[in-house]
């Protein structure tokens, strides 16, 4: 149809047809405006991951060498301190959960 005969049919239309018409091409408009959404956050996601990994492409070996370098001095730390002392444990009460309690009392596994 051209757009004179698209006029010429909806001057003819009736109030109620024009009203449904408008709610339809609404209704579309706004599902596509959804799909224009979810399609905008697809791209933002794909190129946010992208350019992590180009960053990671660019520094990862760097920072593979200071995770490592991290994790030898942690446990070389570890290794020089003392343990502190732990207090005895006499008088603890450890609460079990009521659930856990019923469970202890009919030996179900």
């Amino acid at each position: 149809m051209t757009p004179e005969r698209d006029v010429q049919f909806l001057l003819s239309c009736s109030k109620s047809l024009l009203e449904n018409i408008e709610l339809t091409r609404l209704n579309l408009a706004s599902n596509i405006s959804k799909q224009i959404r979810e399609l905008v956050d697809k791209y933002s996601e794909a190129l946010a991951c992208a350019q992590v990994a180009r960053w990671l492409i660019d520094n990862g070996d760097e920072l593979r060498e200071r995770a490592t370098i991290d994790a030898r001095q942690e446990v070389l730390q570890f290794e020089s301190e003392e343990l502190p002392d732990v207090p005895p444990l006499k008088g603890l009460v450890v609460s079990l959960p009521r659930d856990a309690r019923l469970f202890a009392k009919t030996g179900n596994r």
